[in-house]
């Protein structure tokens, strides 16, 4: 499948490029560390795996009345580079064109709103009454 990234993407990945300039690795570090990036998400063309749907609003996906995803072929996947910093990507996954849009780029550890906790926000602020009575 071919890969696109989009515009979005794409500023997300030099907002990233910008910000290795300011850790204390080498110019050629940081550019290798952009490089495998890049290199893992051209990779997700050439491969038979498909990420699972993504659950996620925060990377785009939507929700029909009955709680049901509006779009199956919006995939999240997940890389984690030799740091250990993950990142979560949603990926549109076009079969009648085979094609693979790179939608969206965001720290993993900051995706949080998906389907399954969607209550919880109304939950805790419950609570969070009742603590202060």
């Amino acid at each position: 499948m071919e890969v696109v990234i989009s515009t979005n993407v794409k500023i997300e990945i030099a907002n990233y490029a910008k910000a290795l300039t300011k850790y204390p690795i080498s110019r050629k570090r940081a550019h290798v560390k952009v490089d495998n990036l890049l290199s893992a998400l051209f990779k997700l063309g050439n491969t038979s795996f498909t990420p699972p749907i993504c659950i996620h609003k925060d990377l785009g996906q939507s929700f029909d009345g009955a709680g049901n995803y509006r779009n199956t072929n919006l995939r999240r996947y997940n890389y984690e580079d030799e740091s250990g910093f993950q990142w979560a990507f949603s990926c549109n996954y076009d079969f009648d064109t085979n094609t693979i849009i790179i939608v969206k780029m965001m720290p993993a550890n900051q995706v949080k709103e998906e389907k399954s906790n969607e209550k919880n926000p109304i939950l805790e602020f419950m609570e969070r009454l009742d603590l202060i009575k």
